[in-house]
């Protein structure tokens, strides 16, 4: 998906590890989260808050099925919570769905590349 290499988190080099070329070596095809970017703010206490966050939401989801929970006003604390955190749920949806994409560009590369030296 060419479409998809624009984003400024993703860059085309592939992070050094024994198994894998060099990043000075490594095609267009290999795919990886640049670590100064996303991946550095989601390590910080953001990625506490969008684990938190993300499972609170399925916790409100799952009590929102048996009860609303006491009012707040004329809504449901249970409802209420489920706005707040429905957000924080579709980024960590949203950065999985990244990842998915990166480690199959990843995998796919890697692949490519071992194919040709077995040739």
């Amino acid at each position: 998906m060419p479409g998809l290499s624009s984003p400024s988190f993703l860059s085309t080099s592939c992070p050094a590890a024994p198994s894998r070329p060099p990043p000075s070596t490594c095609s267009a095809a290999c795919w990886t989260l640049s670590m100064d970017t996303l991946l550095a703010l989601l390590i910080k206490p953001a990625l506490f808050t969008l684990c938190a966050g993300n499972e609170l939401f399925y916790c409100l989801l799952y009590l929102l099925h048996f009860s609303e929970g006491p009012l707040v006003g004329s809504v449901g604390l249970f409802r209420m919570g489920l706005w707040v955190t429905a957000p924080i749920a579709l980024l960590k949806s949203l950065i999985s769905v990244i990842h998915l994409i990166t480690a199959a560009r990843n995998m796919a590369a890697l692949d490519a590349a071992d194919r040709a030296k077995k040739k």
